[in-house]
């Protein structure tokens, strides 16, 4: 069952298919205490979507998901994107807090959404 974090404002809630998309705006914490949140409210079929702006791109982001017990990262914008390679927890938070860092354009402490699974929302 999804719980937000508590360094996040949900701000718009959207079925999506298959899965519910949680828009969301980090609110009352700084880069470094919203990353490990955020990357540790990301469970099993989860996907963690952060804006990137580190490329100057206003439509980059950072994902993250977690399969098969094992957390992935990607990146990803406007025609292009990464492959998915596994992570540590630990280069998860060092990457997501330097994204967060980023945000140059929207909230100023930085935006994203999660991605959860309809069937995972019930827990």
């Amino acid at each position: 069952m999804f719980k937000p974090p508590e360094c996040i404002q949900v701000h718009r809630v959207h079925n999506v298919g298959r899965i519910t998309r949680y828009d969301f705006s980090i609110t009352g914490a700084t880069a470094d205490e919203a990353a490990p949140l955020l990357v540790s409210a990301i469970l099993e079929g989860f996907k963690l979507f952060i804006d990137d702006h580190r490329r100057d791109d206003s439509e980059a982001g950072l994902i993250f998901k977690r399969l098969g017990g094992v957390l992935q990262r990607m990146n990803g914008g406007h025609g292009y994107s990464s492959k998915w390679t596994v992570v540590s927890e630990e280069d998860a938070i060092v990457e997501a807090a330097a994204t967060i860092l980023a945000t140059k354009w929207g909230p100023p402490n930085g935006s994203g959404h999660f991605e959860i699974p309809n069937d995972q929302l019930l827990g």
